[in-house]
């Protein structure tokens, strides 16, 4: 059975993929993307499949999903990689007494494209 981007979208929409490739570190990630490239393959990076509708057509390409994980802290400065849950990350930063998430808990997704989109909830963003 084909995989359908439904499973990966938190909207449950979207139709089969062409190909999947799930890339756990950075360099697994820049290597998908310059091999869809490189063949000329459409290509779709996700990770947390929140913010995107897909067709029930689905993605005759490559879909490249971003399953990198790993949060490390200096401080309170966190480093965080694209493919963590945002909303665990939110609770696990409240826990920690950080001050700054608090107000962004319950955003699907994961922390890949939340400074990109600037995520943010009742008066809080991810730039702030």
């Amino acid at each position: 059975m084909t995989l359908q981007l439904a499973e990966l979208t938190t909207l449950k929409l979207g139709g089969p993929v062409g190909r999947l490739v799930k890339a756990h570190t950075e360099a697994e990630l820049v290597e998908a993307v310059r091999n869809a490239d490189s063949a000329g393959e459409k290509l779709l990076v996700l990770a947390g499949g929140s913010n995107v509708v897909v067709a029930d057509a689905g993605w005759p390409g490559t879909v490249v999903l971003v399953a990198s994980h790993g949060v490390k802290r200096a401080g309170s400065r966190l480093s965080v990689q694209a493919g963590e849950p945002w909303d665990p990350l939110v609770a696990a930063t409240v826990a920690d007494g950080l001050a700054g998430f608090e107000c962004l808990s319950g955003i699907p997704g994961s922390t890949g494209a939340t400074p990109i989109q600037n995520v943010g909830a009742y008066g809080q963003e991810v730039s702030d």
